[in-house]
Parts: C-alpha cells; structure tokens; sequence
C-alpha cells in the first residue's frame, strides 16, 4: 500500500523509526487541527535532535505521500520510501530508503474513524540510513493513522526487535476519548503473526503483558536515551515522548533480548 497524502483528516499521524545495530533513528510528522510538527532525531552514543519544528507541511500534487519542510522531505509511493533530513546549511544530514515486507491494517475503535481510513503498520521495514558519510542497514517500523480526533488522549506504545532481527513485536495501551484501545502482536521469523485478544494486553511504565495462546509474553526495557517534545496552541496542550531502550522478552516457550522504541502522548487535541 502506498502512502496517502499528507493531510486526509484533520488529525494525521505518521512516523517511522529504525534500528541499525547501536544506532537508532526517529522521525515524525503530525498533523493536528490547530498545528503541524515534524521532527527528527536519534541516538549515537548520545540523543540528538535534527529537527523539532511547528512549521506547516506542504503536500505536493502526487496522489500519494509527497511531502516537504524547509528541513525534510519524504516520498512513499507504492512499496518504497525515501526520507531526506537536512541541516540547518541545507546539506543533507540523515537520507533514509526502506521497503516494507510485512503490512496489517484494521479500522481504529472510535466512532470518527471511517472504514476507508485504516491504521497502517509496518513492523518489518528493510532500511538503509546515510548518516555522517556511512550507510547502515537495518530494521523499521512505520505507523500510520488518520482521523478526526476525541478532545482527550493519551497512550504508551512500544516496538522491538530482537537481536537476531528474526522476532518483531509492537504493542499499544491507549484512551481515546472514551474509546480503550490495546493489541499485542509478535511477529516470527516466518512471518506468522500472533496477536493476543485485545483485553489479554497491558503496559506498565518499562514493561509490556499480554497472553497469547494461553502463555504469558512479558516484555521489560531499560531506557537508553530519550527525546520529549510540547505539542501545544491555543486549542491543545500535549506532551509526546520517545525512549530508545534495550529490551528483554520471556514469552513462555522462549527468551530474546533485542532493542525497543516506546511513545507516549498524553493531553488534548484540538
């Protein structure tokens, strides 16, 4: 599925991070109804932010995600994508290629979500990220939703890949509005998904539970590096955060270890 134009609703979310051994990259757009963010940042040993702006985010006239800031660019057209983060200079200071091998979507559980607006995710993208004169392949995820958004949300979300690269997992526990939203999902070598049942998924603050076909998945991470940013106008107020994290996971056949990104959003919308 190629990506739609930036701007289908009046909410708009869309990131992808990726993994590349001990180095780990983020980026974001975020479309609100009173205000626009597009950010960029990563860890090399330390946290360092590219990009954290407000500035509008122009679509082009392509029929699918054809964007531009005075400090990004990103083009994902069917099966592909290319997303370019530039300096303050205009140079470029992060160029990253993927391709999606696995996609999911499902219709979000609130009354404002149209059938024709799925989320989108993508826990398995192959990657190539440019930064400071070497590339590096590695391992992404890209989440995708649109919608006319509840006035309150908040959410924790986490996605991991083990060590081996072989096992993704990715898991939400999240209020919309009055609307309660979790899943828990593991993603094999083969490319099997299991998914535990909706109510049999939780998260506390470093750490992750669901059951999955009887058996207990527990997820712990210990936090890295971590990168917050405000979303507030006169309309909302929102504190958004990152962690990049090592990650351990016991789901009662096996025990992996690997890295892990976790999000949390709390406030309003508007």
């Amino acid at each position: 599925m190629q990506q739609p134009v930036f701007g289908s609703a009046s909410f708009d979310s869309l990131q992808y991070h990726f993994f590349c051994g001990d180095l780990f990259f983020a980026v974001r757009l975020q479309r609100c109804p009173s205000l626009d963010h597009s950010s960029a940042w990563l860890v090399d040993g330390s946290v360092r932010e590219l990009v954290n702006s407000n500035e509008r985010i122009l679509q082009g006239e392509r029929s699918f995600l054809d964007v531009q800031t005075s400090a990004m660019s990103w083009t994902v057209p069917e099966g592909t994508g290319q997303i370019e983060v530039r300096s303050p200079t205009g140079t470029p200071a992060l160029q990253i290629e993927f391709t999606p091998v696995t996609e999911i979507v499902w219709d979000f559980p609130t009354g404002s979500h149209l059938p024709d607006q799925p989320v989108i995710h993508q826990p398995d993208l192959e990657c190539r990220v440019t930064y400071e004169g070497a590339t590096h392949a590695g391992i992404g995820y890209c989440k995708r939703a649109y919608m006319e958004p509840p006035r309150y949300m908040g959410y924790v979300f986490i996605h991991g890949v083990s060590d081996d690269g072989g096992t993704k997992l990715w898991t939400a526990d999240a209020g919309w509005g009055k609307s309660k939203y979790d899943y828990f999902k593991l993603l094999g070598p083969d490319g099997t998904v299991q998914a535990s049942e909706r109510s049999d998924s939780y998260q506390q603050w470093d750490a992750a539970y669901a059951f999955i076909d009887g058996r207990k998945v527990a997820v712990h991470i210990e936090e890295i590096g971590r990168w917050e940013t405000q979303l507030v106008s006169g309309r909302m107020d929102s504190l958004f955060g990152n962690r990049y994290c090592h990650m351990r996971v016991t789901d009662g056949e096996r025990s992996f270890t690997g890295k892990a990104y976790k999000e949390y959003w709390l406030g309003t919308v508007g």
